[in-house]
C-alpha cells in the first residue's frame, strides 16, 4: 500500500474511532449486549410503517422458516434412530425412518421457497416503497431546501442506503429461522446429552462476544463509507452539472483533484470497514472448530465406555455442525443490520426534511382572475444578514410585460421566485388579483403559473 492510502487509511480510522465514542455517548450504554438505543428503536419503528402493508407477505416467509427450522431440528434425531437401527439390524426401523427423511426433505425443501420467495417479495416492495416515498418527499421542498441539501448526498440514499435495508429485510426470515433453531438444537442436545451439551455452551457465549464486538466497531465504520460514498457523488455530481463552467474556466484539472480526494476518502473508510471485519471473522470460523475436537474427545470416550450410542454422538455432531450456520449468521446479520441502521437511519433524516413554505391553515384555493401581480413594500432578508429586496414596491397590470434588469445579486430571481410562493418575503405582501399569497393554497397558485426556465430541462 502507497504512503498516500496508508495515511488516508490512519485518517479514516480516527474517524471511526471517532463516531464509536459518538455512537456510545448517543446509545447512553458502553455495554455493546445492551439495548437499543432510542434513534435505532426510532427508525425501526418508522421501518415497520412501511413494512406493515406487506404483512401478508411477511408472515407467511417468517412461517415457512419456522416449519424448515422444526424439520431441520428433527432430522438428526432421525439420523441417530437410523444409524442405532442399523447396528441392531432393525431392517423395519430403517425403512419407517428412511420414509421420515423423504418427507422432511420435501418440506424443508418447500417451506425454504416460501422463505426465500415471500421474503424476498417483502423486500423488493419496502425498497420500491421507500424509493418512491423519497421521490414523492422530495416534490414537497421548496428550492431554498432543495438548495441545502447535496444532490449526491440525495442519490445515495436513494439508491445505497435502500438496498442495505432491502438486503437486511431480506434475511430477517432467515434470521429468524436461524435464531430458533439455536434454541430448540439446545433442547434437544439437552434431553439428549446434558455433558455434551455443556460441551457446546462453553463456544456459544465466545460466538456471540465477537459478533457484539463486531456490532461495537462496524456501525460506524459502515457510516463513514456510506457518508464518504455521499459526499463522493455530490463532487461528482457538481463537476458533471456544471461541466461547461469547468471547461470555459480550464478547470479540468482541480475537478480532478477534487475526485481524486474524494476517491481516497472512501478508499480509506473501506479499508478500514474490511480491516475490522477481517479482525473478527476468523474467529466466527474458528470458533465452532475447537468446539467439534472438544465434543469429539468427551463424546468419544462415552461411545468407548458403552454411556452414549453412536447414533446419538453423530447427532450431536449434526447439532454441532447445524449451531455454526445460526451463530455465523447472526454474526452475518450483526454487520449488515448497522449498515441498514446507518442506511435507515439516514433515509428518514431526509424524509425529516420539512418545507419551509407551507400552506396556512386556513389556506384557501385561488379563484380565476386576470393576473394583475402586486409587490407591497417588499423586503427580504437571507440568513447571515444580507437583503436581498429592501422596500420593493411593483404592481404589473394583467396582459402587461416586465423585465427585471439589474446586476447579480439585486434580487431578480428572488422577485420572480416570490410569485410562485418559492420564496416568502421577510416583510411586505405579495399579491395576485388583490388576494395575499399566504392566504391561498400552493398547489392552487402554482397550477397557474407557467415557467420558461434559462437552462434546457
Amino acid at each position: 500500500m502507497r504512503a498516500a492510502e496508508r495515511a488516508v487509511v490512519r485518517a479514516a480510522e480516527g474517524e471511526v474511532n471517532d463516531e464509536v465514542d459518538a455512537a456510545e455517548r448517543a446509545d447512553g450504554v458502553t455495554d455493546s449486549t445492551a439495548g437499543a438505543s432510542t434513534t435505532e428503536r426510532g427508525w425501526l419503528r418508522r421501518l415497520w410503517s412501511t413494512i406493515r402493508p406487506h404483512r401478508r407477505n411477511v408472515f407467511i416467509a417468517f412461517g415457512s422458516a419456522g416449519l424448515a427450522t422444526v424439520g431441520l431440528v428433527y432430522t438428526p434425531i432421525v439420523v441417530r434412530s437410523l444409524v442405532d437401527g442399523s447396528i441392531r439390524r432393525d431392517d423395519g426401523t430403517l425403512t419407517k425412518w428412511l420414509l421420515v427423511l423423504v418427507v422432511l426433505a420435501v418440506l424443508r425443501g418447500a417451506t425454504i421457497f416460501g422463505r426465500r420467495w415471500y421474503g424476498g417479495q417483502v423486500s423488493i416492495d419496502v425498497e420500491a416503497d421507500l424509493r418512491r416515498a423519497i421521490h414523492d418527499h422530495l416534490q414537497t421542498l421548496d428550492p431554498g431546501t432543495h438548495d441545502a441539501l447535496a444532490q449526491g448526498q440525495v442519490v445515495s440514499r436513494a439508491n445505497a442506503d435502500v438496498s442495505m435495508v432491502s438486503q437486511l429485510l431480506a434475511l430477517l426470515p432467515m434470521l429468524s429461522s436461524s435464531m430458533v433453531q439455536l434454541l430448540l438444537s439446545l433442547v434437544v442436545m439437552a434431553f439428549l446429552s446434558p455433558l455434551l451439551t455443556m460441551v457446546t455452551l462453553l463456544i456459544v457465549p465466545l460466538l456471540f462476544g465477537v459478533s457484539s464486538l463486531l456490532r461495537k466497531w462496524v456501525f460506524p465504520s459502515s457510516l463513514a463509507v456510506q457518508q464518504r460514498v455521499g459526499e463522493m457523488a455530490a463532487k461528482v455530481e457538481e463537476a458533471v452539472s456544471g461541466v461547461r463552467v469547468v471547461k470555459g474556466f480550464g478547470q479540468e484539472h482541480r475537478e480532478l483533484q477534487r475526485i481524486e480526494v474524494a476517491s481516497r476518502e472512501v478508499f480509506g473508510a473501506r479499508a478500514v470497514s474490511v480491516r475490522l471485519t477481517a479482525k473478527y471473522s476468523p474467529w466466527l470460523q474458528a470458533l465452532p472448530s475447537f468446539g467439534l475436537v472438544a465434543m469429539l474427545a468427551v463424546g468419544g470416550r462415552q461411545v468407548v465406555d458403552g454411556r452414549l450410542t453412536i447414533g446419538t454422538l453423530l447427532a450431536f455432531l449434526s447439532y454441532l455442525n447445524q449451531l455454526v450456520a445460526p451463530i455465523r449468521m447472526a454474526g452475518l446479520i450483526v454487520g449488515m443490520s448497522q449498515q441498514a441502521r446507518a442506511g435507515g437511519e439516514r433515509i428518514f433524516e431526509l424524509l425529516d426534511y420539512a418545507p419551509r413554505i407551507v400552506d396556512a391553515p386556513d389556506a384557501s384555493v385561488l379563484s380565476d382572475g386576470s393576473g394583475s401581480i402586486e409587490f407591497d413594500d417588499v423586503t427580504v432578508a437571507y440568513p447571515g444578514g444580507t437583503t436581498s429586496l429592501a422596500g420593493f414596491s411593483l404592481r404589473i397590470a394583467p396582459g402587461e410585460t416586465v423585465a427585471f434588469v439589474g446586476s447579480s445579486g439585486s434580487g431578480k430571481s428572488t422577485a420572480a421566485l416570490m410569485v410562485p410562493r418559492f420564496q416568502d418575503p421577510t416583510t411586505g405582501l405579495v399579491r395576485v388579483d388583490g388576494t395575499d399569497l399566504r392566504t391561498v393554497t400552493l398547489e392552487s397558485l402554482r397550477c397557474r403559473i407557467g415557467f420558461v426556465f434559462e437552462d434546457a430541462f
